[in-house]
């Protein structure tokens, strides 16, 4: 979810997170308010379409609401686990990303070892001198 985002013209293209709060870019809780936004609105549309008059008529209006909330609930668990799903997939990602960032760091730029280099140095100052 956090790595494409679909442009005007329906095309994907890359993108880069902008901010990190306790770990998470700004696109990862982005896209978890939407998930959350969207479950919410999905149970909201189950339980209205078991609250129909047929539906009310044939079971009758207790059943029809407890249905409704059954309905409801179901869908929107299932809208949740979903949005966790992804959450935790763009999370792993994205913590992967940065330990192969620290990694490549840590591979342009090892660490000097200045006890050899400077033994290193000592001995040729005395080849120079001992030439001279």
């Amino acid at each position: 979810m956090s790595e494409s985002q679909t442009t005007s013209t329906g095309s994907k293209e890359t993108r880069e997170p902008r901010r990190e709060l306790l770990g998470v870019d700004s696109t990862t809780l982005a896209d978890m308010q939407s998930g959350l936004t969207k479950a919410i609105a999905a149970g909201f549309r189950a339980y209205a379409e078991e609250l129909s008059p047929d539906n009310v008529l044939r079971l009758g209006p207790d059943n029809g609401m407890i249905e409704g909330f059954v309905a409801g609930s179901a869908s929107l668990f299932e809208e949740l686990a979903k949005t966790s799903r992804q959450m935790l997939e763009d999370t792993r990602a994205a913590r992967a990303r940065r330990n192969e960032r620290k990694e490549q760091h840590k591979a342009a730029a090892p660490q000097i070892d200045y006890e050899r280099l400077a033994q290193h140095i000592a001995a040729e100052m005395q080849k120079n001198a001992a030439k001279k």
